[in-house]
C-alpha cells in the first residue's frame, strides 16, 4: 500500500470518527429538546387545526403564491455605519434597519401578532466592500439573529476576498427582533404563527433584495443554514430576480421536524400522530418550499447535508434537493458541530465561478 493510500485512509477514518462525535452531540441536543418538550405546552387540538384549516388551505395560493406572498412596497431602509472592521482591510460594518410592513392575514390572532414590537423592524448588517459589489444574503438558523455570531458561522471573511459583500439578516421573532429575555415564538408549536412568520419573512426578504438592487448591486444570492435553508429555499420559489441559492444543513419539512423532534413525547396515539402530521402539511404548504417549483434554474440551486446530522437529518435535504432539481454536497460533519462546512463553501465557490458570478479576482479587493 502505498503512502499516500495510507494517508488517505487515515483521512477517511479521522472524518467517519469525527462525524459520529458530531452525530452524538446533536444526538444530546435532540434529546434536551425532547425532554423540554415532553414536559406538554399549548398544542392545537384536532378541532382547532380543523378551524386552522379552513384559513389557510387553499389551492389557488399554492398555484398562483403571488396572491398569498403580495410583493411589497418599496422601503427607506437606514444605514448606521458602525465603523471599519479589522479583520478586512476596507470593508465597512453598516446596519441596517426598516419598519417591517408586514400585516398578517386577518382573523384570530393577528392583532397579538403585531402587538410584539420589537419585530416590527427587520434588521441586516452590511459588510461592505466597495460599491456595486454583489451580495451574498446570509439567513441564520433557529435561535440565531445576533450578527457577530453569524459573521464567524458564514464564511464572511472569504466571501469578503472572492469580491463579495456579505449582508446578515434577522428572521422574525430572532436577533433585535425578540425583546430581551423573551422566548422564541417562530416557528411555533401554534401552526398558524408558524405559517404568518415565514409569510413575513419572506416579504421582509423580499423588501431588503429589492432595497439592495437599486443600491445597484451587480446581484444578490442566498446562503441559509438550516431554518435559513429552509427560508432561503422558499424564497427561490417566490423571488425570480435571486442569482443563486445554497441551502445548507436544510430544514425541508416542520411536520416531520416535530414529528421527530417532539410530538412522540406528547403521549398520543399513532394514529392521532399520523392525523396530526395531516393536518400540519395541510395547513404549512402555503409557506412550504416542498410545494412550488422554484423560479431559478437548477444550476443557481445547491443543497448541502452533513452526514452526521440528527438535527435536520440528510433526508430533509435530500428532498429539498430533489424537488428542486438542486446538486446535492454531502460532507462530514453534524448540525452543531460542522466541521466538514469547508467543502460546501468549496462547491459554493465552484459553482459561482461556472456561472461567471465570482468577479475578477483582480478587482475582488477593490
Amino acid at each position: 500500500m502505498t503512502e499516500g493510500a495510507v494517508s488517505g485512509d487515515v483521512k477517511q477514518f479521522a472524518h467517519r470518527w469525527a462525524t459520529y462525535c458530531a452525530s452524538g452531540i446533536d444526538r444530546a441536543l435532540v434529546g434536551a429538546g425532547q425532554r423540554i418538550a415532553g414536559r406538554g405546552g399549548r398544542r392545537s387540538t384536532a378541532s382547532e387545526l380543523l378551524q386552522i384549516e379552513s384559513r389557510f388551505v387553499r389551492a389557488d395560493w399554492i398555484d398562483s403564491p403571488a396572491a398569498f406572498f403580495e410583493t411589497p412596497p418599496d422601503a427607506v431602509i437606514s444605514g448606521i455605519r458602525q465603523k471599519e472592521l479589522p479583520p478586512y482591510r476596507g470593508v465597512r460594518e453598516i446596519h441596517l434597519s426598516w419598519p417591517s410592513s408586514y400585516q398578517p392575514l386577518p382573523g384570530p390572532g393577528a392583532e397579538r401578532y403585531l402587538s410584539f414590537t420589537y419585530n416590527n423592524t427587520a434588521h441586516a448588517r452590511w459588510l461592505r466592500g466597495g460599491a456595486k459589489r454583489p451580495v451574498m444574503l446570509a439567513i441564520h438558523g433557529y435561535g440565531g439573529g445576533q450578527f457577530r455570531y453569524e459573521a464567524r458561522m458564514f464564511p464572511s471573511g472569504r466571501w469578503l476576498a472572492q469580491g463579495l459583500d456579505v449582508v446578515m439578516v434577522s428572521l422574525p421573532f430572532h436577533g433585535p427582533r425578540r425583546a430581551p429575555g423573551d422566548r422564541l415564538r417562530f416557528p411555533s408549536a401554534l401552526p398558524e404563527v408558524t405559517v404568518e412568520g415565514f409569510r413575513q419573512a419572506i416579504w421582509d426578504l423580499r423588501t431588503l433584495v429589492a432595497w439592495l438592487m437599486r443600491q445597484g448591486v451587480p446581484w444578490v444570492g442566498v446562503a441559509g443554514m438550516s431554518l435559513g435553508g429552509y427560508s432561503g429555499a422558499l424564497l427561490a420559489t417566490i423571488e425570480a430576480e435571486l442569482a443563486f441559492v445554497l441551502s445548507w444543513i436544510p430544514l425541508a419539512s416542520i411536520p416531520d421536524f416535530h414529528r421527530e423532534w417532539s410530538w412522540a413525547q406528547g403521549g398520543e396515539a399513532a394514529e392521532e400522530l399520523r392525523a396530526r402530521h395531516a393536518s400540519w402539511e395541510r395547513i404549512l404548504a402555503v409557506v412550504s418550499p416542498l410545494s412550488r417549483p422554484p423560479c431559478l434554474a437548477a444550476e443557481r440551486l445547491m443543497v448541502a447535508v452533513a452526514e452526521g446530522d440528527r438535527v435536520t437529518p440528510p433526508h430533509h435535504g435530500e428532498r429539498l434537493a430533489a424537488i428542486q432539481g438542486a446538486e446535492l454536497v454531502r460532507v462530514p460533519g453534524g448540525h452543531v458541530w460542522q466541521f466538514g462546512r469547508g467543502t460546501a463553501w468549496d462547491a459554493v465557490e465552484v459553482r459561482l465561478q461556472s456561472l461567471g458570478l465570482l468577479p475578477d479576482p483582480e478587482l475582488a479587493g477593490a
